[in-house]
């Protein structure tokens, strides 16, 4: 059994893992998101910090997304591989058998030219050599099939096992892909609130100064500072 399919097998379990991984760091982003939004409320944070937060968060959700359809990717090729080796390897199996059923046709033909020879006085000798060759290259050939048949038992219980954990690894992917398009919402959505509310304060500060210069009291504060 040739080494690549038993690669495959492993590559595709550990495609596996490295999208649980991922899923892994999509949650601990998505944890530092809520954390963020709850110290910028109760003031422990500044806006400014909180979105510089958020933007580390967007830039996390991407980079681990991006690794779950890498591994994806990589998982479908390795079981794909696998599929054609398989096939490809019955396949072979199938020639060998036509050729044993060819083979046992050529030597019960010699037998019955051997019976034949030995009552005519035939050359018995040459047909008792190519009898001797035909059941070697029989036995050659049942040797091979047995040895094929193996392989592809063998190569079927790693694709089985590939299968299994291909299924997980989609719908590992499918997990990341809702919890990623969740929380990069919500960090965008919370974005654009730390936008509205900057925005609201810088228009408020506007607004008090207007009222300042109107009233006189900024001329009233500058005397003082002036004092």
């Amino acid at each position: 059994m040739s080494a690549r399919p038993q690669v495959d097998s492993v590559l595709v379990i550990r495609a596996r893992d490295e999208a649980t991984k991922a899923v892994t760091a999509i949650g601990s982003a998505l944890e530092q998101l809520i954390g963020t939004q709850k110290k910028v409320a109760a003031g422990s944070e500044t806006a400014a910090s909180g979105m510089q937060q958020i933007l580390g968060v967007l830039a996390s959700l991407d980079k681990a997304y991006a690794r779950t359809t890498e591994a994806t990717d990589s998982g479908a090729a390795a079981l794909e591989r696998q599929n054609r080796a398989i096939a490809a390897s019955k396949a072979q199996y199938a020639s060998l058998e036509q050729q044993q059923r060819g083979a046992a046709r050529a030597a019960d033909q010699l037998r019955v030219a051997l019976v034949e020879a030995l009552l005519t006085n035939g050359n018995a000798d040459a047909l008792r050599a190519q009898i001797v060759e035909v059941t070697t290259e029989m036995r050659r050939l049942e040797s091979e099939s047995g040895k094929l048949q193996r392989s592809i038992a063998q190569q079927e219980v790693g694709y089985t096992r590939a299968a299994s954990g291909m299924a997980e690894l989609e719908r590992t992917t499918r997990l990341a892909g809702s919890v990623s398009t969740f929380a990069a919402t919500e960090a965008n959505d919370y974005a654009r609130s730390l936008d509205n509310q900057s925005a609201a304060a810088q228009r408020n500060a506007a607004v008090l100064k207007s009222i300042a210069r109107v009233t006189g009291t900024d001329r009233g504060a500058a005397v003082d500072n002036g004092a």
